[in-house]
């Protein structure tokens, strides 16, 4: 009776705009990235992507974005006398991604989370902050398990631990 039904393409994202605030990269790219997922379907290629993304940067970023747009615009390049390579990193969603996120904060995102990750300590009582925030940084910096199960023996403050040790058995992680 009917054919598959493709979703219609956004027009924008609906996401706040970003003026290249390293305090704000990581809320814009997450936010970005959200609303990329949520219509992934109607999304044809990479390039899409990032014509979405285009008009939410303003001041800095925009500034930013004019010294990439003859790598990834061919139309740009051959204005601007530039050979264009239809396969630069940059015309990829991901290539794109990181690059922004690189100019914008992604040092300052780490070493924020790695400053967060060192003062990390339980408060008495707050046992379920203690664990949310270091599921947060562990995925935020990357860290495997050892590096989580570090945290949390160093972090826990006394009593939770003397209570878990006095409790038996004793799982392994």
């Amino acid at each position: 009776m009917g054919s598959a039904h493709k979703p219609k393409k956004p027009e924008h994202l609906g996401v706040d705009r970003f003026d290249g605030d390293p305090k704000d990269s990581q809320r814009f790219i997450q936010d970005v990235e959200i609303k990329l997922n949520y219509c992934r379907e109607s999304l044809e290629d990479d390039m899409h992507k990032i014509s979405l993304v285009i008009p939410l940067l303003r001041a800095g970023a925009k500034k930013w974005y004019y010294t990439i747009h003859v790598y990834i615009n061919e139309d740009a390049a051959i204005r601007n006398k530039r050979p264009f390579d239809p396969n630069n990193v940059l015309g990829t969603w991901e290539g794109f991604r990181k690059r922004l996120v690189s100019s914008f904060g992604g040092h300052s995102d780490r070493d924020r989370a790695l400053r967060e990750w060192n003062g990390l300590s339980m408060q008495p009582g707050k046992i379920d902050l203690f664990a949310d925030e270091l599921i947060r940084l562990a995925n935020e910096l990357k860290y495997g398990r050892d590096y989580v199960k570090d945290k949390a023996r160093v972090g826990m403050t006394t009593d939770p631990r003397n209570a878990w040790a006095m409790k038996a058995p004793h799982p392994e992680d």
